[in-house]
């Protein structure tokens, strides 16, 4: 028989330990939570809204210059509003999911809160700053998505304005909102019969402002969203300053009373010292007058 099998037979007649299986069994049910593994799958998903944030600036800039393009071309050129209308698509699609993603990701840190043995502090901590930076890129992202629209809006209404002016028909600022806000186009063209050019270039522009308020529109409920949601990690992050604020004050009410008690220990040493000393000085006295 091999030393192998001789040690299976050994292992086979041993006496059971049940305490010892006891506590395997149990230590193995227990949940264990690896923050390492945690913490790289969460940065795997801050990584992956990262990227597709660049890629919300990219569209943005791109935006700017294609409205930039079409601003300079006084033709009505159809590819370049075709990929501005795609361009908004995109952004549109990809702040939707990133705002789902982030809202997702801030319940499970609200959840994981309420376990802070299982889910250290620490960990919480630094995935609350990730979240509150990535939701406030977001809301920056979108901010600047608006003011560009807003821009490009008012420049296409001073486009507008330009050319009813060279076709003899000049309107008023008010006028002009009436009737971009009741996209009442026939109104800008009815009397405009000099060019077919022109009259293609002031609907290029009424419908220009028409497709950006719509993506406006859109976005503005996502835009106030991320505005509370901001407000809410501000009040996340609050609540845990306000309660380590606590925690600082309960601290130092304790350390004071450890002082205030270490104080006097030492003066009932001092007391102690001085009783020993007199109660030696009292017994060589006597000893003294004793001889």
């Amino acid at each position: 028989m091999t030393v192998k099998d001789r040690l299976a037979e050994l292992k086979a007649a041993a006496p059971k330990d049940n305490y010892r299986d006891s506590v395997v069994s149990t230590a193995s049910s227990v949940p264990f939570y690896d923050d390492e593994d945690g913490l790289n799958e969460f940065f795997d998903q801050v990584n992956s809204i990262r990227a597709e944030l660049k890629e919300m600036e990219a569209n943005l800039i791109e935006l700017q210059w294609t409205h930039k393009a079409i601003l300079e071309n006084p033709g009505n050129d159809q590819a370049l509003r075709s990929r501005v209308n795609s361009i908004m698509a995109e952004f549109s699609s990809s702040a939707r999911q990133i705002r789902s993603r982030l809202k997702q990701m801030t319940l499970e840190l609200e959840e994981d809160a309420l376990y802070p043995t299982t889910f250290p502090m620490v960990i919480q901590r630094i995935r609350r700053t990730q979240q509150d930076d990535m939701n406030q890129k977001l809301a920056t992202v979108l901010d600047r998505y608006n003011f560009e629209q807003m821009y490009y809006r008012e420049q296409c209404k001073r486009r507008i304005e330009r050319q009813l002016i060279l076709a003899g028909r000049a309107v008023s600022s008010g006028e002009m909102e009436y009737m971009i806000e009741n996209q009442q186009v026939g109104i800008f063209t009815r009397d405009v019969v000099v060019d077919p050019e022109l009259v293609a270039e002031i609907e290029a522009r009424h419908a220009d402002i028409l497709k950006l308020e719509s993506s406006v529109r859109e976005l503005w409920e996502l835009f106030q969203d991320m505005s509370m949601l901001v407000g809410d990690m501000i009040d996340l992050i609050e609540f845990h300053v306000e309660n380590a604020e606590t925690k600082i004050f309960h601290a130092r009410k304790y350390a004071i009373l450890a002082a205030r008690y270490e104080k006097k220990l030492k003066k009932r040493k001092l007391v102690v010292v001085f009783l020993a000393l007199l109660l030696v000085a009292i017994v060589i006295a006597i000893i003294f007058l004793t001889k």
